[in-house]
């Protein structure tokens, strides 16, 4: 088991094309992100306690560690770099996750470099799609850095973990789909 952060919503995210385009929107936001995710690095849990591994990379790749990432209208994938042991799952979001109810996503970055950039990307889509329920291993400190990269970047960036009544919401979402998971319905 590995430092993990979680995404689920209940009824489908994305109804008309009005949300297609707000999907489209964060894909860019988080191109945006990129750009500016090294002003933050090095984002490791472990900072001042040990050195940063010697293989430390910011560097961020497509969906199995190689290539480009991808960030277009339908979906949203990167990963760490992989040829420098710094990836570990891949992130995505494809538009066509937002029309599906019950959708449970996961991604284990093992405090790997691209964290920053997954977390900084759900909070950054927390505030387009405010349904989606947000949970992380690191729980409310773990979406921090990423909140706080978006109000570098955007000049907002709300830790929705931070809110007491989003965060009951989130674990009252999870809560609920794992519950109906172990029913198996």
């Amino acid at each position: 088991m590995g430092y993990t952060h979680y995404w689920y919503w209940k009824a489908p995210l994305a109804k008309s094309e009005v949300d297609d385009e707000k999907f489209a929107q964060w894909s860019r936001d988080v191109k945006l992100l990129l750009e500016h995710y090294p002003d933050l690095q090095p984002h490791w849990a472990f900072l001042g306690v040990f050195p940063l591994p010697p293989t430390w990379d910011i560097t961020v790749r497509g969906p199995f560690g190689d290539g480009e990432p991808i960030f277009d209208d339908q979906l949203v994938e990167f990963n760490g770099d992989e040829q420098t042991g710094n990836a570990d799952e891949r992130f995505g979001i494809a538009l066509s996750d937002l029309y599906q109810a019950n959708f449970w996503a996961s991604c284990k970055t093992g405090h790997c470099p691209y964290d920053l950039l997954v977390i900084a990307a759900l909070v950054r889509f927390a505030s387009y799609f405010p349904a989606v329920a947000l949970s992380s291993d690191g729980e409310e400190a773990g979406l921090e850095a990423g909140a706080q990269l978006c109000r570098k970047v955007f000049g907002e960036g709300v830790n929705p973990l931070r809110d007491p009544e989003y965060r009951e919401y989130a674990q009252g979402q999870i809560l609920q789909f794992l519950q109906n998971s172990e029913e198996g319905t």
